[in-house]
């Protein structure tokens, strides 16, 4: 029986890496396989709650705090070759987080497979943001330090094909995320002016331009209302942005859920204003509730879920007053109903169906 074993530092965060790899485990689960997910530590002050009892939980109970780099990754590569020596998995996918020198490294006869998240251009290109030039020559080496790194796995699984052509790497495959069957209704958000947006509230996710398209949304006499779901790192910058444009009517931050397909109905569209993306999941749930997507243009990811003019509208990046315009041609309604309808065949494409024939061949190889 093939045993596969995820790495992650902590399953309990919330997030779509989480809601990603907890979907593949169930669904290898349902293949017969057999799955265990370690953690190197599960956070105390999080109600994130993992939905499988078939899965196979440990928690290493390593606090990257109480070490110096140095001796956290020591720590981390013996105590993980330990715990890999007595479970004895077949494949071990990897994340890139601070463990990434040491995955290599670990002793077992598994196959060490690493799985790429991020987009190509947030590591090359957003890393080096808001430096010196020296500073940039040194982030840019880093990130030349990061593909060694990365060749030095067996296998990396990336997301799109066109971030698999940049990172140029050895030895990988493109398998992208997959969507559930969700049975489809268009009840109660037709007639309605009220928009969503959801995720980490930090730099790279946006908001804050979204925040200021709908200031001109609202001075071209729109009476819209935005709700952000998300919390993170910028909420409060956020909360003054709003109260400075006098926002404070039309558009809200609303608490994080987990349960964001209780939502999309009450929504005309959904907007992704990233500055940097690479597979944003709650752009195929969208689809899947037939609700259209509003996204900015980014370099990868979003151009391979959303057509533009056939299931979302796309807008140049950081293209502000474009954006605020395609958020006010989703009000016709006719227009809306035509997205939503083109965006059962894109949900088809990603079904878990489909993806599930990539990870069987790369499983089976």
């Amino acid at each position: 029986m093939k045993h596969i074993v995820y790495v992650i530092e902590d399953i309990t965060t919330t997030g779509g890496i989480r809601t990603s790899i907890l979907g593949k485990s169930n669904l290898f689960i349902n293949q017969g396989f057999k799955v265990s997910i370690i953690s190197t530590r599960i956070s105390s002050n999080t109600s994130a709650s993992c939905n499988s009892s078939k899965i196979n939980y440990i928690n290493l109970g390593i606090e990257r705090e109480s070490y110096s780099k140095a001796k956290y990754l020591s720590k981390l590569k013996v105590t993980l070759e330990n715990q890999l020596s007595t479970i004895e998995p077949t494949h071990i996918f990897f994340l890139m987080d601070r463990g990434l020198k040491i995955y290599p490294k670990i002793k077992t006869t598994a196959k060490k497979i690493i799985e790429i998240h991020g987009s190509y251009d947030f590591y090359r290109n957003y890393l080096a943001k808001k430096n010196s030039f020296i500073r940039k020559i040194i982030k840019l080496n880093r990130f030349r330090m990061l593909k060694v790194k990365l060749n030095n796995f067996d296998l990396a699984v990336i997301l799109f094909e066109s971030d698999r052509v940049k990172w140029n790497l050895k030895n990988s495959v493109t398998i992208p995320n997959f969507i559930r069957e969700i049975t489809t209704t268009t009840n109660g958000r037709l007639n309605n002016k009220h928009f969503m947006a959801a995720g980490r509230l930090s730099y790279e996710k946006g908001f804050d331009m979204l925040i200021m398209a709908w200031e001109k949304i609202v001075n071209k006499g729109y009476n819209f209302n935005l709700s952000i779901y998300g919390s993170g790192p910028e909420i409060d910058n956020l909360n003054k942005l709003i109260n400075k444009l006098n926002l404070h009517e039309h558009v809200k931050i609303m608490p994080f859920t987990s349960n964001l397909d209780s939502l999309f109905n009450d929504y005309q569209a959904i907007i992704i204003p990233s500055r940097y993306e690479a597979f944003p999941m709650i752009a195929l749930e969208s689809l899947s509730h037939n609700v259209p997507v509003i996204s900015f243009e980014t370099e990868s990811g979003i151009k391979e879920i959303i057509t533009n003019e056939v299931d979302g509208l796309l807008t140049s990046l950081g293209n502000i007053e474009q954006l605020s315009d395609n958020i006010i041609r989703m009000s016709d309604r006719d227009f809306r109903a035509s997205l939503a309808k083109n965006a059962e065949v894109k949900v088809a494409k990603y079904s878990a169906m489909n993806v599930l024939k990539c990870w069987n061949n790369l499983l089976n190889s």
